[in-house]
């Protein structure tokens, strides 16, 4: 798909991020990966906030990274959820 010539793509969560950074390094941003169902509907915005953290932590020397949901969020994800990307987002707003 980064041969497509593609800005960003978005990754599922059954993706590690670690597998697919060094095919899209300097080529493409990569847009997820945190899981919809394990922890955007059943998790805790304690669970979003570490797997944030954590794909967060990949990116943080390169850039390249759209931090989203891997998919689209369902629909009875709790708002505290769905909140908790933000609050991720903002605590860890730039790459250095």
């Amino acid at each position: 798909m980064v041969q497509t010539g593609a800005d960003c793509i978005e990754i599922d969560s059954n993706v590690p991020m670690e597998n697919m950074m060094p095919i899209a390094a300097g080529k493409c941003a990569l847009e997820g990966n945190i899981s919809t169902v394990t922890a955007l509907l059943n998790g805790t915005p304690e669970d979003i906030i570490k797997e944030a953290n954590h794909i967060i932590s990949l990116f943080k020397n390169n850039g390249g990274l759209i931090l989203s949901s891997a998919c689209e969020i369902p629909r009875f994800s709790p708002r505290e959820n769905v909140a908790a990307i933000i609050k991720a987002a903002e605590e860890y707003p730039y790459y250095y």
